[in-house]
């Protein structure tokens, strides 16, 4: 059995397999619950010793029930079991009522037999969208964000900048800001502005938070309008940290914008090559570590290990959806840190267990001295495995954890 995400986009390449349909058969078809497991209603063929399956959002339909299947994931399944069961998880991220759409063919063959005629039952499943995926596809994340007065006589604000570079039907890009507070789940009463901003144009915040009329320490959504196409033409954003000194003096870091589009998107997820923090130096910096969740529960393991990659201290935990904390990173293991210690993360979304991500970490690292704060993210090991990939719809970019 094997679990993958379907992506719904237009490929670069189009790989094509061309064959008929299996006798006594039609094409069938399936309604399913986004990111919930199925199982494919085809049985298996006398004399075939394995299964190709493709999936696809495009097909064309050749005469004499033959067909051609254009693009996407293609693997294959070598079974003795009978009844043959395929097991399929896709997911809908598409905003609204929309159902999305996957035609799969699986193909009987054996390689080792000259004689045996290859063929192939279809099934076109409909998919339910998803509403925490939705929400997840059609927004931008700030993971931090605040104006207050902190240690050591410290002083920080944050800056953004929204930029419109879309062309043609989305000429004037609109949308809203939102501050969900540290330590609460967000509600639809958090404080929020509009933007709106013309082609080429752009605006900047040079204090967000007295925009929103806001105080205290949070994280920021940015939550854009759809288009008169119907996508969700986001605007580029440039988020800072701006470190005040005592003379009047400043220091800007910039702050990740998370989507899921984007490299940072979810942050963390399971696999051989764990995301990860190394943490450089404890005699002239204090450490926080922050977590968001986005739209579901998540339980969030953090592993504390050292120079030599022994594991010292462990912790799980399970945050809420919608919630943010930013806490020192000794609350979280109750032992000391040392320069050369590596944090690694795996996280877990409650709604799909076996779907990870879902939760944006970061580690604020601020120097003792002058108060400057730096927001470390996670890295991925260059020879990682691609993380599970999620789409929105036909002809949509890209969306991966």
């Amino acid at each position: 059995m094997r679990r993958f995400v379907v992506v719904l986009a237009i490929l670069l390449t189009i790989p094509m397999h061309a064959t008929v349909r299996c006798p006594g058969t039609t094409l069938q078809t399936l309604s399913v619950q986004s990111g919930v497991e199925f199982d494919l209603p085809v049985t298996s063929r006398s004399g075939a010793n394995h299964y190709f399956v493709q999936t696809a959002a495009f097909f064309q339909q050749l005469p004499n029930e033959t067909w051609l299947i254009l693009g996407n994931s293609t693997y294959e399944i070598v079974t003795q079991r009978n009844p043959l069961k395929i097991s399929e998880t896709v997911y809908g991220t598409w905003p609204g009522d929309e159902s999305d759409s996957v035609y799969y063919v699986v193909t009987a063959l054996n390689a080792f037999d000259p004689s045996f005629v290859p063929c192939a039952q279809d099934v076109l499943v409909t998919v339910t969208t998803d509403a925490r995926l939705q929400k997840d596809s059609t927004r931008l994340v700030v993971p931090v964000a605040g104006s207050v007065k902190g240690a050591f006589n410290s002083s920080f604000r944050t800056r953004l900048l929204l930029e419109n570079r879309w062309q043609g039907d989305s000429d004037v890009i609109t949308g809203r800001i939102v501050f969900h507070r540290t330590g609460t789940t967000a509600s639809a009463g958090d404080p929020s502005i509009n933007y709106s901003i013309a082609p080429n144009g752009s605006v900047i915040y040079d204090d967000i938070m007295s925009a929103l009329h806001a105080e205290g320490v949070g994280t920021l959504d940015i939550l854009p309008d759809p288009g008169t196409s119907g996508f969700y033409t986001a605007p580029g954003i440039r988020a800072q940290i701006v470190s005040i000194a005592s003379d009047g003096g400043l220091f800007s870091a910039d702050l990740p914008a998370v989507s899921m589009t984007g490299a940072y998107y979810g942050s963390v997820w399971a696999g051989t090559f764990q995301p990860r923090i190394l943490i450089t130096d404890t005699a002239q910096k204090r450490y926080a570590l922050g977590v968001r969740t986005l739209s579901d529960e998540v339980r969030l393991t953090v592993r504390l290990a050292d120079a030599a990659g022994v594991e010292r201290a462990s912790k799980t935990r399970v945050f809420p959806a919608e919630y943010h904390e930013q806490v020192p990173i000794a609350d979280w293991f109750g032992v000391p840190i040392a320069a050369g210690d590596t944090l690694t993360f795996d996280a877990y979304r409650n709604s799909h267990t076996f779907l990870p991500g879902g939760a944006i970490v970061y580690l604020a690292e601020t120097d003792n001295k002058t108060n400057d704060v730096s927001i470390v993210v996670p890295y991925r090991d260059p020879f990682s495995t691609i993380p599970p990939t999620v789409a929105c719809k036909i002809g949509c970019s890209f969306l991966s954890f």
